[in-house]
């Protein structure tokens, strides 16, 4: 089932290890979705991290693959809300299944991610 919701709306439901596929605009974006037949450009994966001035607040992260104007190009982290602010595309959230979710290690998951950021 597809339902369109503003992210204010359903950024409390995201959880770490939650995907995040991205239909850019850009030129590249739009040569990926033509060879690839599909509306998706890439996609990144939700973290998550506690504010540090406020208890108890989650701040959704993406981490993903891509190449901002010519500049950095390679795996980085962003605010999610930082996102899909700026972002010109369609976003679409693929929340994790519960069967998946029982047998997903937030931990290592974590690990392995960070040690992917800046690569190219």
């Amino acid at each position: 089932m597809t339902r369109t919701a503003k992210y204010s709306d359903i950024r409390c439901e995201m959880k770490p290890g939650d995907l995040i596929a991205f239909g850019g605009s850009g030129f590249v974006s739009s040569v990926i979705k033509k060879v690839t037949k599909c509306n998706v450009s890439h996609v990144g994966s939700i973290l998550q991290s506690n504010l540090p001035t406020v208890e108890g607040v989650m701040i959704n992260q993406v981490i993903e693959s891509t190449s901002v104007d010519g500049g950095f190009s390679g795996v980085k982290i962003t605010r999610m809300s930082e996102h899909m602010r700026d972002y010109d595309g369609e976003v679409w959230w693929l929340p994790m299944t519960e069967f998946a979710r029982n047998l997903f290690d937030e931990g290592l998951f974590l690990l392995w991610m960070l040690k992917q950021v800046g690569k190219p």
